[in-house]
This record gives C-alpha cells, structure tokens and sequence, in this order.
C-alpha cells in the first residue's frame, strides 16, 4: 500500500465518522424539537399541581397525559390511566406522627405503617417492630434470579412470617421479579 493509498483511506474514514457523528446530532436535535413541541402542546392546556415531594403531579385535561420528573431524566411524558380513579388524598394531611407518616383526616388516622421485609434485612425483633408502631410487613416470599431466571425462595421468609405474625403484626406476601 502506498503512503498516498493510506492517506485517502484515512480520510475517507475520518469524513465517514464526521458524517455520521453529524447524523447523530440532527437526529437528537430532531427528536428535542418534537419533545419540546408536544411539551408546549400539553402545557397549555393542563393545570399542574406539584405535591410536596415535587415528583407527584395531578393533571387535568383532555389529553390524559402527564409529566413525572424522574431523578437522572427530567421531566417525562407518560400515559394516564384513565380508567383509575384520580387519587382524592389531600397532600397537607400527610404529617409525622410518633417518627412515621401519617394520613389524617379531620383530626383522624386513616393509614397505616408498613415495612417491606426480606432476606437482606437480617434479624428482626419483631415485637420491637410492633412497638414501634409498625401495622404490617410485606414480607418477601421469593423472586426470580438474574443470572439464571431460577425461582428462589427467600431463606428467611418462614422465619419471618412466623416472627410477624407471633408479635400481631399484619403480613403480606410479594414475589420479587
């Protein structure tokens, strides 16, 4: 191969890569206009009310579509369900009451507290749990392995069940997936 051969090579090589990097950018520069498009097109005709945590909002209109801002992402076009009724819970009656939150209303207690419960937590007193104030615990019956696909029982799923249930403590069951 000649030096002059080399050369042509290396710079058809390097204008593909200039076009193609070229590409990229118009086709992410296309796909932010049409964000940004239907993000001005669904602004204006819906009314946003951002709850405490700033990561729920409620929506209202005729699109049945919202945004989420999501850590890492920003703001998130989604689908509403529109066949679920619309939460009715009032933000301001989340308060802290004896170290956990609480939904009151009208002076009165309406939740519950639970925890979520499997193998990684270790040894739990359990009456310790229930007086603390905890109601009920989702414990972890089993889930499905990464690497393998295998179902897996969580080890101490009976100690733990056995373990809420003696100190009266609600349970539920899940199955990780």
């Amino acid at each position: 191969m000649t030096k002059r051969t080399f050369i042509i090579g290396l710079l058809i090589a390097l204008l593909t890569a200039v076009i193609a990097v070229i590409g990229l950018i118009i086709a992410l520069s296309v796909q932010k206009a049409k964000y940004n498009e239907l993000n001005a097109k669904y602004m204006e005709d819906e009314e946003y009310i951002s709850a405490k945590n700033s990561r729920v909002f409620h929506y209202a209109g005729e699109k049945d579509r919202m945004t989420v801002e999501l850590p890492g992402y920003g703001k998130v076009w989604v689908n509403a369900c529109t066949d679920v009724p619309l939460n009715e819970a009032d933000f301001d009656d989340f308060v802290m009451k004896d170290g956990h939150l609480r939904y009151m209303k009208d002076g009165e207690e309406c939740s519950k507290v639970g925890i979520d419960i499997s193998y990684h937590n270790g040894d739990i007193d359990w009456d310790r749990v229930k007086a603390d104030g905890v109601d009920f615990a989702m414990l972890r019956a089993g889930y499905r392995g990464y690497e393998t696909g295998n179902i897996n029982g969580d080890d101490r799923f009976r100690e733990y069940i056995d373990g809420a249930s003696g100190a009266g403590i609600d349970v539920g069951v899940y199955f990780f997936s």
